[in-house]
């Protein structure tokens, strides 16, 4: 009896403390910060903790200007841009100022300027142009986790010669002649205007809202051309292992690639010219166009909108629709070709 009644009582006692915890638990969770016993459980003191100690954020990276220039301009000026490692942006506005600003974002600010420095950047003002250049030092980029970011403000009637590589391009709206050459970095633009309008990258997509010029030549490889509208006297557009899309063309134009799709609407009288290898071909056209097609490919459909007079089988067709008029070329070798109306 002797060695039973203590462990009875230790039993009672264990058992007593157990619901004095749970209830202090209950009535935590019932009354949240409210604790009418007096006692701190740990989930009160993790929530203590947590409200007197500030969070803290670590910056990925820093963010700094290096380059602040304006210059006061007139229409129809130029802006020569040669840089490279570098993303472009060109704005515009009705102002007689061009602002520039250069900005990098690095992690290791020290070392990234000091590479920044090793570019020599210019930037200066002579004979209505204005021009940013900067040279390319050899080395490893790609440990040093830095952006470089330029900024350019210009009158929205300006002539742009802009040359880059590794870095993206993105024009506002502009009325000018544009020569654009750039490599592994996109092309993004609005609406563009001017006599003559030379885009070219390679492993960068080429997109577009609006292009109005006599003469509109686009080329770039191993990326994506894809364009909204194309009003021009001449249109020639080019890619490799990638597609081509135009939503609107007014102007006789020459589309090609390899390993990839064409897509475009061809209005009014235009001629056009599609090639491809492996790939698809859809030409889009108006519904009473009167055309001269000649068409090869493994497999032609064509919309019974258009009424063929002329030599027409699953691979070929030579004919006229609506009595004929303008050239309607198309090639593919492992594809096939669509023709419907819009």
């Amino acid at each position: 009896m002797r060695t039973k009644i203590p462990g009875t009582v230790l039993v009672v006692m264990v058992a007593i403390g157990g619901l004095q915890v749970f209830q202090n638990l209950s009535k935590e969770a019932h009354y949240g910060d409210y604790n009418p016993f007096g006692i701190e459980s740990a989930t009160t003191q993790t929530k203590l903790y947590a409200e007197t100690v500030s969070p803290v954020r670590l910056s990925m990276s820093d963010s700094k200007v290096m380059i602040e220039e304006t210059f006061k301009v007139d229409s129809g000026d130029n802006l020569i841009i040669s840089v490279s490692h570098a993303d472009v942006e060109i704005q515009t506005n009705r102002s007689n100022r061009t602002e520039i600003e250069v900005r990098m974002d690095a992690r290791r600010m020290e070392r990234a300027t000091e590479r920044f420095e090793a570019m020599v950047w210019s930037v200066y003002q002579k004979s209505g142009e204005i021009v940013i250049e900067a040279d390319s030092p050899r080395g490893n980029w790609s440990n040093l986790s830095m952006d470089i970011n330029v900024l350019v403000t210009i009158p929205s009637t300006f002539n742009l010669e802009l040359e880059t590589s590794h870095g993206d391009v993105d024009l506002d709206d502009l009325m000018g002649t544009v020569k654009l050459l750039t490599s592994h970095g996109d092309v993004t633009f609005s609406e563009l205007e001017g006599d003559f309008v030379r885009i070219k990258s390679s492993h960068g997509d080429i997109s577009g809202a609006s292009v109005r010029s006599k003469e509109i030549y686009v080329r770039t490889s191993h990326a994506d051309i894809d364009l909204d509208e194309i009003y021009s006297g001449q249109f020639s557009a080019a890619t490799s292992h990638a597609d081509i899309s135009v939503g609107r063309i007014e102007g006789d134009s020459d589309l090609s690639t390899s390993h990839g799709d064409i897509e475009a609407f061809i209005a009014d009288k235009w001629d056009a010219t599609f090639e491809t290898k492996h790939g698809d071909i859809e030409i889009m056209l108006d519904a009473d166009a009167g055309v001269d097609f000649d068409l090869r490919a493994s497999e032609i459909e064509v919309s019974n909108t258009f009424s063929i007079k002329g030599r027409s089988n699953r691979e070929v067709l030579e004919g006229a629709a609506n009595g004929g008029g303008r050239n309607i070329r198309a090639r593919t070798t492992h594809g096939s070709i669509e023709v419907d109306n819009r």
